[in-house]
């Protein structure tokens, strides 16, 4: 019999710390990530991998939270010998011999990286050609893999981007001009584009041009059935962002409407199939709980917040986006509830979390408790600057003149950093809504990574 895990949050995440098995079903980002761990060791060449991207901090969060250090890998991407899993070890063998590995080889190694959350490795060991214009002279099956791996590297620039780094898009943009339209690289790289274009800039123009190259290149593929389906879910979805910047809300629901509907004519029956398909319905109901309470409809963002905890009851992002839907209804108790169930779930969202559940506590008369609310958010993030804003002014909460004094010296000392990244930087435009409490926090949006 299996050892148990020693806590929750090992049992829950325990792929992410060191590929041990996964223990526990409900979150269709961890099932990802066991299937590119499946892969690694497979003797097939397998082309299934399962959109979906977490940021660095996610692995990093719950490593912090179990207070193991010794997990995070070397440059060599290793760990103690003790420590080492089989699939680990696998991964060793892989990195090891990096520069020997076949192309399939590569990408299953750089994969796994991107699903584990360790994009920094990626760059580490694929590196940047340092003269672009030799790709011009090779095979093009040898061109096709460059691409392939300098897309990787693109994504891997994207991942760091969602925890606050620079947008270097220079690798998707070589493979936006220099892939064969239709291939895999060029379908992801436009489709990269496109999203932080909407997203990170708010550049309808330019999200316009790389998804007419992106929709171009779907069709130049020649994909059919489950793998049409799924292109075409994904393209409606992200989209919609071009009618919702816009102020087109009835063109954005009819894009959504069709993101869901090809979805839906996904392929389930085969293991690799269904995961993808778990993986893209959940941003799917993810992106419409954003699009109604955008459209004020509370009835149907409250519908699709609550199948989307019922399709991934093991995600603390989908108790995040029913909390914020209870907020806008008036259920205050119901919101407080929805986020303690985050925060117990998943410790990358317990600053935010926190945070929202003081915010509720606070409307709801209730100081005392939202100050130990904000306390815990500090303790999660040191930096969570909202939380030690409202700490400051609960100047009648025991222990009073003491947590005053604090909590303002330790506004300047944030105040002074330039290295706060909480979650209170300033939304973008597809993220606004008058929300209940001000602001909705930003955590997820239509269209979503």
């Amino acid at each position: 019999m299996a050892k148990a895990s020693a806590t929750f949050i090992e049992w829950l995440y325990r792929p992410y710390i060191d590929l041990g098995e996964l223990q526990s079903t409900g979150n269709p980002q961890t099932h990802s990530l066991m299937v590119a761990a499946k892969d690694l060791q497979s003797e097939t060449v397998s082309n299934t991998r399962v959109h979906g991207m977490s940021p660095p901090s996610l692995r990093r969060a719950i490593l912090k939270s179990l207070g193991k250090p010794e997990y995070f890998p070397n440059d060599r991407g290793d760990l103690r010998a003790d420590l080492q899993t089989d699939t680990w070890k696998a991964l060793v063998r892989f990195l090891d011999q990096y520069n020997r590995l076949s192309h399939i080889q590569r990408m299953k190694a750089l994969w796994l990286l991107h699903k584990m959350s360790l994009h920094e490795l990626i760059l580490r060991f694929e590196t940047k050609p340092a003269d672009r214009s030799s790709l011009s002279g090779v095979p093009e099956h040898d061109h096709a893999h460059e691409m392939d791996r300098t897309y990787m590297r693109g994504l891997a620039n994207v991942a760091i981007l969602l925890d606050g780094g620079a947008a270097d898009l220079s690798d998707l943009e070589v493979v936006d001009r220099a892939a064969a339209p239709g291939s895999w690289a060029h379908i992801e790289a436009t489709y990269a584009l496109a999203q932080v274009s909407l997203k990170e800039r708010g550049d309808s123009t330019r999200a316009k041009r790389a998804l007419a190259t992106h929709r171009a290149s779907i069709e130049r593929s020649g994909a059919q059935g489950h793998e049409r389906n799924k292109l075409l879910s994904r393209f409606h979805r992200v989209f919609a962002f071009v009618p919702q910047l816009e102020g087109d809300h009835v063109e954005m629901t009819r894009q959504m409407d069709m993101a869901q509907e090809f979805c839906n004519r996904m392929g389930k029956k085969e293991d690799n199939d269904y995961a993808e398909w778990n993986m893209l319905w959940y941003g799917v109901m993810e992106s419409r709980v954003k699009e109604f309470l955008l459209r004020g409809d509370l009835s149907k963002a409250l519908f699709y917040a609550e199948g989307l905890v019922q399709h991934a009851p093991s995600d603390p992002r989908a108790r995040m986006e029913l909390g914020q839907v209870l907020i806008e209804r008036n259920d205050l108790p119901g919101a407080v509830d929805a986020y303690r169930c985050a925060c117990l779930l998943g410790p990358q969202v317990r600053s935010i979390g926190e945070y929202m559940i003081g915010q509720c506590l606070e409307q709801m008369d209730r100081p005392v408790e939202a100050r130990d609310a904000y306390m815990r958010s500090i303790d999660s993030d040191p930096l969570a600057i909202s939380s030690v804003e409202r700490l400051a002014s609960l100047v009648d909460i025991e222990p009073g003149e003491k947590l005053k004094v604090w909590a303002r010296s330790r506004l300047a000392d944030l105040d002074a950093s330039k290295d706060i990244d909480d979650g209170s930087h300033e939304l973008q435009q597809y993220q606004l809504y008058n929300g209940q409490l001000g602001r909705a926090e930003p955590v997820v949006a239509i269209g979503g990574v």
